[in-house]
């Protein structure tokens, strides 16, 4: 018997350490399920494993005793997309092309929908892709500070919801 810690992680830090918890057996076989192997005689060694791509794997440890006899444990470990939004705090949509429009970036977002809100509550800028060619570039709006409801989602979990405010200097 083995556990994985973590269970799942990202690509930001795609590493893992399987813990043997087996008694001493004899000679211990490694299979991370993506064409690494490792192979030790220590029963509780910490074996560390770094993946270099998204997936889900099964890990095996097979145990042999020091007279033949085989016994397999297998885990499933996940490695997810890194999945990170930035979101501005103002722009400046004037005629000096620095800032001129609202853009969220992201990475690994797979589901996307940013409402922006004058200061009476209403629906003034929808946008369900992302992109800069879709961005708020703050037509029609006066200088001030805007509401805005963002929601997010990668391609496992729920979508993330976020509220905040975004300030629109001329």
């Amino acid at each position: 018997m083995f556990y994985a810690d973590p269970d799942t992680v990202d690509m930001l830090n795609p590493n893992f350490t399987f813990t043997n918890q087996t008694i001493p057996f004899g000679i211990y076989y490694w299979n991370f399920g993506d064409g690494g192997s490792d192979k030790t005689t220590n029963p509780v060694d910490h074996i560390t494993h770094t993946y270099a791509d998204t997936g889900t794997y099964d890990v095996m440890m097979a145990a042999q005793s020091l007279i033949g006899c085989l016994d397999t444990a297998v885990q499933t470990v996940v490695v997810e997309e890194f999945f990170s939004v930035y979101i501005p705090s103002a722009f400046t949509p004037n005629d000096d092309n620095k800032n001129p429009k609202f853009v969220i970036q992201g990475e690994s977002v797979k589901t996307f929908n940013l409402k922006i809100f004058n200061r009476f509550g209403q629906l003034i800028f929808e946008q369900k892709k992302l992109g800069e060619e879709y961005s708020w570039d703050g037509t029609g709006a006066p200088e001030g500070v805007y509401n805005y409801e963002l929601t997010v989602g990668a391609s496992r979990g729920k979508p993330i919801r976020k509220n905040g405010m975004v300030t629109l200097i001329r």
